[in-house]
């Protein structure tokens, strides 16, 4: 009969507190307790899965119960019949409770009831209760008082995944261990150690690697040394790379490379490349984070390599990349990755989604596009209300800020070039009847190194000289430096020669000039409204009164509403003015 294979996880799993790996606090301080015979009545053992917590309570029930001893020890022989059932988990005095099965209070009272009889074979009864954060309020309520006031020789112990799950009652009755995870050193040499004793013949960088992918957990990392010696020898890097689907430094050193050299095709490709061949999106996101993570301390920290996860054979060219970019460039890169991960998981189009995350790096200061994309007549934009526009063509900068921000010519007298300027400026209003007035009436001439030269028809100078500060606002928003404004007044009788009409990009409020006509054909009743022109409401300095009855029909109402609306003022009724 063919003996059962034994796990590395279990073949190497410790048996005393002296093996425990990367806890030596803890194992320090149960040692103590047991040499000084300070046993608590329970524990509470918790921290990541793989870190130690039931090899722990195992490692405690044998030193207080090994039989070739006369007392409790640390250091159990592992060979007397006590010592061989616990490790196989079927001793009568060592129960092994799975939360998870036995979460009611039905099934704590049974423990609660079973514990008040003496041990059968061992000196201590010892209850661990495995992931007891699963256990309901009733049953950690029930367990309550027993906690604090066990039977003689009971103890339990509670081991949990998940703290913050534990009742403070339950924690403040406990004496709590907080396990936690194992550094990637400690994990590397104790795999080099099975490695060795299990004649398994790999690599010190695949040996890296493992560490790395195990995270802390000891466990994990035993568990894929097993599933890798199953490979041919030598295991390489490689060969867990394809096991676990990590995409290799030296290609994703290549694929920052072309980050930092800004070459979106390559980019492209290399994606499109690593996945063709199974790697998933969130491995090579994650990979991208760790290189940018690697340049950030090889720059800050250049004599602490070990705080790197980079291997021996890429670190040369992780310091070339380095010195080709800056830290601040690294850390706008980091600060837009922050928060890719959770929206790339989330995406119905995971590969879509990380070409554009990467690419968007490439969108900064030293990487404008410069050309530009006409839209054809009559297409329909939409504004930030979600309501469609009517726009006319215009010339659509593809940058993603004003192509006036980088630095303004000295002069600029070309008309298109004013025409450009000017729509940006106007675009920069929110109010639609101050782009309107602008648009309508006055037209930019010329722009040079200290002054802004603008054209008004001579009947709305006047209203314009009010609203100066907006406009030189706007100006200084679009050109990036103070300007002085010259105003020179244009007869309106040559408007339609002299100024231009243009169109207004850019609408960043959705209110269409409303079309209006307060006449009321009413024979029987003055209804006292004020005949008024849109012009005469634009060059108006103060609110405008309708005076008349409050009960106006409702398509007036809503008229009166939309023209207020698109002004920005309000409509002020006047009920005690009575009507003829």
């Amino acid at each position: 009969m063919n003996q059962v294979y034994d796990p590395l996880h279990h073949k190497y799993r410790p048996q005393r507190f002296d093996q425990l790996v990367g806890q030596e606090t803890i194992a320090t301080i149960l040692s103590n307790a047991i040499l000084y015979n300070r046993i608590a009545p329970a524990y509470l053992f918790s921290g990541p899965h793989g870190t130690g917590k039931t090899s722990s309570a195992r490692i405690l029930a044998r030193s207080l119960n090994c039989l070739a001893h006369d007392q409790a020890t640390t250091i159990p022989c592992g060979t007397c019949e006590l010592c061989i059932s616990i490790a196989l988990g079927n001793a009568l005095d060592v129960i092994e409770i799975d939360a998870a099965s036995n979460t009611g209070v039905d099934n704590i009272r049974s423990v609660i009831e079973k514990s008040r009889f003496y041990p059968v074979q061992a000196r201590w009864k010892v209850y661990v209760i495995d992931e007891c954060h699963m256990l309901s309020t009733s049953a950690f309520n029930a367990l309550l008082k027993t906690l604090e006031e066990p039977p003689p020789r009971v103890i339990f112990i509670l081991a949990t995944t998940t703290l913050y799950r534990i009742p403070p009652t339950i924690i403040s009755r406990c004496q709590r261990f907080d396990f936690h995870c194992i550094s990637l050193s400690i994990i590397r040499d104790h795999l080099r150690f099975i490695a060795q004793s299990e004649k398994i013949d790999i690599t010190s960088q695949a040996l890296q690697l493992v560490s790395q992918t195990a995270q802390g957990s000891l466990r994990d990392a035993e568990s894929l040394l097993d599933q890798l010696s199953l490979l041919p020898s030598p295991i390489g890097i490689n060969a867990v790379s394809n096991l676990l689907g990590i995409v290799p430094e030296v290609e994703m050193l290549d694929l920052v490379s072309s980050l930092i050299t800004l070459k979106p095709l390559v980019i492209l490709e290399t994606c499109r490349s690593l996945l063709d061949r199974g790697r998933e999106e969130i491995s090579l996101l994650t990979g991208v984070t760790a290189i940018l993570r690697d340049m950030i301390i090889l720059t800050v920290a250049p004599e602490r390599p070990e705080l790197t996860s980079i291997s021996d054979e890429s670190w040369s060219r992780l310091i070339a990349l380095t010195n080709e970019t800056s830290l601040e460039r690294l850390l706008k890169w980091q600060n837009q990755l922050k928060s890719s991960e959770v929206d790339l998981r989330q995406s119905a189009q995971p590969r879509l989604r990380l070409e554009v995350i990467l690419l968007s790096l490439l969108t900064e200061v030293d990487y404008q596009p410069s050309h530009t994309t006409k839209l054809p007549y009559g297409l329909k934009q939409k504004t930030k209300n979600s309501k469609a526009v009517n726009i006319d063509p215009i010339l659509v900068t593809e940058s993603p800020v004003s192509s006036f921000k980088q630095g303004v010519p000295e002069i600029i007298n070309n008309a298109q070039e004013l025409s450009r300027l000017w729509n940006e400026i106007l675009a920069t209003f929110d109010l639609p009847s101050t782009r309107l007035l602008l648009a309508q009436q006055a037209h930019l001439v010329q722009v040079d190194g200290s002054k802004v030269t603008i054209k008004v028809s001579e009947n709305w100078i006047a209203t314009l000289r009010s609203r100066l500060p907006l406009l030189e606002n706007a100006i200084q928003n679009v050109l990036n430096t103070p300007k002085e404004l010259v105003l020179i007044s244009v007869n309106s009788k040559l408007k339609s020669q002299s100024i231009p009409q243009y169109s207004v990009p850019f609408v960043t409020n959705d209110v269409s000039v409303p079309n209006i006509s307060l006449a009321h054909n009413n024979s029987n009743q003055n209804t006292g409204f004020l005949a008024l022109s849109i012009n005469d409401i634009i060059s108006s300095g103060s609110p405008i009164k309708f005076k008349g009855s409050s009960n106006l029909r409702p398509k007036q109402d809503e008229e009166l509403k939309s023209l207020a609306n698109f002004f920005n003022g309000e409509i002020i009724l006047d009920p005690d003015e009575e009507i003829g």
